[in-house]
This record gives C-alpha cells, sequence and structure tokens, in this order.
C-alpha cells in the first residue's frame, strides 16, 4: 500500500509516493521576520565552541581549504563561503593558499555551472532558479585551480581527519603539493 504526498523541491512541491506505513514528521519551524542569517553565522565564527576564531588559527604562512557539500545537498554553503573567505583574507592568508573542495562524496563531478545554478539541467528549472553552492564571482575566482571536486572513490587521495562528533569517519581529499592543515567545513557553522 502506497500513499502519495507532497514535499518541497527546489522553489515549489512535488508528489512522491511512500509507504502507508511510513510515519510523516512535518516542520513547521520558519525564520522569524527579520532573521539575518549573514549575522548569525559571523557571529557564530566569531564565537566558535570549543576553538578560537578561524582569524587567530591561521596566518599568512597558513595553506586553508574551505570544503562544502556538493550542489545536490541543500547547504547555506553560499553564505559561509564568502564570510569564511574573508576572515581568512583579513589574517593575511595568501591567495595561492587557499582552495575551495566540493566533498561530492560518491557522486559524479559537478560541472562550474551547475555550483552557481544547480538544478535548472534536468528539473526544467529557469537559468538563475537552481540553487547555489558557490557564489559566481567566488567560482570564477577559484575554478579550475585552486576548486577540488573530490573524488572519494580514489583512497591515495584522501586524508583520515579522524571522527566527527557523532562518530563518523571524516576524510577530506588530498591535494599534491598542496595538503593544508586548516580545514573548515562550513556545513558545521
Amino acid at each position: 500500500m502506497w500513499q502519495e504526498i507532497k514535499v518541497d523541491r527546489w522553489e515549489g512541491q512535488i508528489d512522491i509516493k511512500i509507504p502507508q506505513s511510513a510515519r510523516i514528521l512535518r516542520s513547521e519551524a520558519r525564520p522569524e521576520e527579520g532573521y539575518d542569517p549573514v549575522s548569525k553565522i559571523k557571529e557564530a565564527l566569531s564565537k566558535p565552541l570549543g576553538m578560537d576564531p578561524i582569524g587567530k588559527l591561521v596566518s599568512k604562512a597558513s595553506k586553508v581549504a574551505i570544503a562544502f557539500d556538493n550542489p545536490i545537498k541543500v547547504s547555506p554553503s553560499a553564505l559561509t563561503i564568502p564570510i569564511i573567505l574573508e576572515e581568512v583574507r583579513k589574517a593575511g592568508v595568501k591567495e595561492e593558499n587557499i582552495v575551495l573542495v566540493s566533498a561530492n562524496g560518491n557522486q559524479r563531478k559537478h560541472t562550474a555551472s551547475e555550483f552557481y545554478d544547480y538544478g535548472r539541467r534536468g528539473y526544467g528549472l529557469p537559468e538563475g532558479k537552481g540553487t547555489v553552492t558557490v557564489p559566481r564571482k567566488i567560482l570564477e575566482e577559484f575554478w579550475p585551480n585552486r576548486f577540488v571536486r573530490n573524488d572519494a572513490a580514489d583512497p591515495t587521495k584522501l586524508v583520515d581527519m579522524g571522527l566527527s562528533r557523532l562518530g563518523d569517519v571524516v576524510e577530506c581529499c588530498r591535494r599534491p603539493k598542496f595538503d593544508p592543515p586548516m580545514r573548515v567545513m562550513p556545513t558545521e557553522i
């Protein structure tokens, strides 16, 4: 037995079929009026839990990798990446020592345009109506030389980062000749 329900997808809703026995959880939570996510992100970065702010952790000699989820996952990376870049640049990190890393998991490597407008291909959305993972200006600045699309299927290109606070194995891609000790994953903010 199946039941049909509507779920949010991009800027609208789609119908999906689920087993009749499935438990449906709904959230009516919405940001309060006047909510400013950019100021909340800046506040979180200025007072991170259990560590110093980024500006105190890096210096002119630092090498920094900013990792983020691939375009398939909804995340605040379009907001967090520019703020993190601002912080590491303010601390004096050289441009050539900053890379962006798309944590693709086992998905294919996405094209440049999919990072700033994912969803319009194959979903019938008009250009500019997909989700943004990396702002276009930043993508163009880093692509392709300082933009790494992780290959999780190649263990020789992975670094063991330990366990997450939930006990999950965390691995990050290793970039030849540039293995930065400072990695920031904005979806954790």
